[in-house]
């Protein structure tokens, strides 16, 4: 979290153009769903559904990571540069609307059954609450936003 709170604090010394604010949301969004993973950890080291979204999420990541790097080496003043440009983007599409809605959505529903199944409805609201529903808007924001 102190990377949080340095980018709070550039902010209020620089400005706004030192940390603008949807870097702000996304910083924001991202340590929550970080925070929210730890009790999912600790009680469920097991659970299929659970490991499944982490490895995708992970996955999904260093994919469009990899991805975005490699991009910087293409020529584009040729027409293979810009053919596998394409490609890549397409490929980079598809696998992050896999990865991150998809896949995303069936296990949180099978967890989100497993929690009502078992009578953690406490629970269930918490993670719902916290985890699901900002994941989902930070999914939207990874997923929707760069190709808006």
């Amino acid at each position: 979290m102190w990377d949080l709170a340095l980018r709070f604090v550039r902010r209020l010394l620089y400005g706004h153009d030192a940390e603008p604010t949807p870097y702000l949301i996304f910083i924001i969004l991202h340590h929550t769903c970080g925070w929210t993973c730890i009790p999912f950890n600790i009680y469920y080291p097991d659970y299929y559904y659970y490991w499944n979204i982490v490895f995708t999420m992970e996955f999904v990541a260093t994919y469009g990571d990899l991805i975005s790097e490699y991009k910087y080496f293409l020529d584009l003043k040729t027409r293979s540069g810009k053919f596998k440009m394409k490609v890549l983007v397409i490929s980079t599409f598809f696998i992050v609307f896999w990865g991150r809605g998809i896949n995303y959505t069936w296990n949180s529903y099978h967890i989100l059954k497993h929690f009502y199944e078992t009578g953690m409805i406490i629970y269930l609201f918490i993670l719902y609450i916290c985890t699901f529903v900002v994941f989902g808007f930070f999914n939207f924001y990874v997923m929707i936003w760069p190709y808006a």
